[in-house]
């Protein structure tokens, strides 16, 4: 008999404990997730924001490295001498890098010494989306010599 009244104590204190949580416990832990989830996307949105910059200067200096090549596999003779009117590249395997779209002006010999038989200084500006100065990723110059 003694043992009867063990176990209906010991199922009582079980059956207890299996209630669950109450509602202001789950009130708690809701409002507690969602304070800390408020302070954390605020960090998601600016990774986003940031890695989208960096994709698009990523491209841009694929598609200047492409503007490089593009010149070097042309002869030193075949390359404008003066800087009247600045030469844009329009071939749209240049253009185009990592699924964005981009604008590449080339100038040649912005002043008349940077230039000769032998050597030509140029000017690269990469933009995206446009050609204003507020979306410019890219700007370098750089010399092309002929090696006897």
């Amino acid at each position: 008999m003694n043992t009867k009244i063990l176990n209906t104590k010991t199922t009582k204190a079980a059956h207890q404990l299996e209630q669950g949580f109450s509602l202001i416990e789950t009130v708690i832990a809701l409002t507690t997730l969602g304070v800390c989830l408020a302070y954390a996307m605020p960090l998601f949105l600016y990774a986003k924001i940031n890695n989208s910059k960096s994709e698009i200067r990523t491209g841009a200096l694929i598609v200047s490295q492409r503007v490089f090549d593009n010149i070097r596999s042309k002869p030193i003779s075949g390359l404008p001498t003066d800087s009247s009117t600045p030469t844009v590249i329009t071939d749209p395997l240049i253009v185009k890098a990592m699924g964005r779209s981009y604008q590449a002006n080339v100038t040649y010999c912005e002043v008349a010494t940077d230039c000769s038989s032998k050597y030509r200084k140029f000017k690269v500006e990469i933009y995206y989306n446009g050609t204003n100065n507020e979306n410019k990723v890219y700007d370098l110059e750089g010399t092309y010599t002929e090696f006897e």
